[in-house]
């Protein structure tokens, strides 16, 4: 789960294994929680872009966006 509230930390679980989020394994994969942060912060620019600039045909702004990094 990746927060953008700084006051609250960013937590990581294995939904497969444990699908009710009682096993926080952010501290012990912090490379994979890097790692999926990233690309998760790539989609959300790509995702800003598209709704910034309309990119598909008939398309309306809807709602807010959310802020990013």
């Amino acid at each position: 789960m990746l927060w953008f509230d700084e006051s609250k930390k960013d937590e990581l679980y294995n939904l497969k294994e444990d699908p009710k989020e009682e096993t926080n394994l952010y501290q012990k994969n912090p490379i994979l929680a890097g790692e999926l942060r990233l690309e998760l912060m790539t989609w959300l620019k790509s995702a800003r872009h598209s709704y910034d600039h309309g990119d598909y045909p008939g398309y309306q702004v809807q709602g807010q966006f959310i802020k990013v990094e």
